[in-house]
């Protein structure tokens, strides 16, 4: 460049040199634009590094509260079911308790009613039993009580006319029992004896006419009137120790079908009837000792 320059004869002279100072000013300033832009660029990568630590720290923090929305939610949700848990576990409990609650009240109604129904039947058979007592102490004139004369003839003897009297009484309310007391009764069996004895005591109080009708030789004997009278006497025992067994809860001896008395048997027997199971039982004894047709215990004349 220095020789075109020189040869077109246009060659200037040298430049005069710098002055110190200036140079340092340029230097200086070229320094302080060098740590300017590394400043700038310094700066620029820390706001970078800002701008994603901000954006880590957003996006933690979005985390952080959708984990704790859901674990709040998660809470709700096992608090819900522990609460319904807990509901249905006292809807269950309660709806045992009412269960047994209504059982046990059910139990007592029904223990009782039938506490009321057991006392009216010990009560009806009780009552069944002072109608047999009463009857049986009008055995001793119950032979033909129904067809005995009545008007002018009968007023020959008035005691016999009044002890008549108490016995068609007598008669009437056992025969009205077995109809009516009876039926409170729950064991068929102790009916059907009570009811027996009836058609027993009614057959008697007909009598000799019935038996003239069917049996007339049997009236020929002698002991055949005290044979039906004493077999009388002990089926009234028996249904009066069945009605005492019965009112005290007490199993009753059966009688087979065999085993009723009956009045059509051979009239030479003179043995009077008596069930085995019955005749050793120890009632049987207490019943012999108050039978009020024992001729033991009537009154000496």
């Amino acid at each position: 460049m220095f020789w075109v320059l020189l040869l077109s004869g246009q060659a200037t002279a040298p430049a005069a040199p710098t002055p110190l100072p200036d140079v340092i000013t340029a230097y200086a300033t070229a320094g302080a634009t060098i740590i300017a832009v590394v400043g700038l660029i310094a700066t620029l990568v820390l706001a970078r590094r800002d701008r994603k630590q901000a954006t880590a720290d957003r996006e933690q923090a979005a985390t952080d509260r959708a984990d704790a929305k859901k674990e709040l939610e998660d809470q709700r949700a096992e608090a819900k079911k522990t609460l319904a848990d807990q509901a249905a576990q006292s809807d269950e409990r309660l709806s045992r308790e009412l269960a047994a609650a209504e059982e046990r009240f059910q139990r007592e109604r029904d223990a009782e009613a039938d506490q009321r129904r057991h006392e009216r039947q010990v009560a009806a058979a009780a009552a069944l039993l002072e109608r047999v007592g009463a009857a049986m102490v009008q055995f001793d004139v119950l032979w033909g009580l129904n067809i005995v004369p009545q008007g002018p003839a009968a007023l020959a003897n008035p005691w016999a006319t009044a002890r008549q009297l108490a016995a068609r009484e007598a008669i009437r309310s056992l025969r009205e029992a077995a109809y009516v007391t009876a039926r409170v009764l729950d064991d068929w069996e102790v009916v059907a004896r009570y009811r027996m004895l009836v058609q027993l005591v009614l057959t008697v109080a007909d009598a000799p006419r019935v038996f003239e009708e069917k049996h007339a030789d049997h009236l020929q004997h002698e002991h055949f009137r005290g044979r039906v009278e004493s077999d009388l006497r002990n089926y009234a025992k028996v249904v009066m120790i069945t009605l005492s067994r019965y009112m005290d809860g007490k199993p009753v001896p059966k009688l087979r079908a065999d085993e009723y008395p009956r009045f059509s048997r051979q009239a030479e027997d003179k043995a009077s009837w008596g069930p085995s199971d019955f005749t050793s039982m120890l009632e049987w004894d207490s019943e012999e000792l108050i039978d009020p047709g024992d001729t033991r215990y009537r009154p000496a004349l």
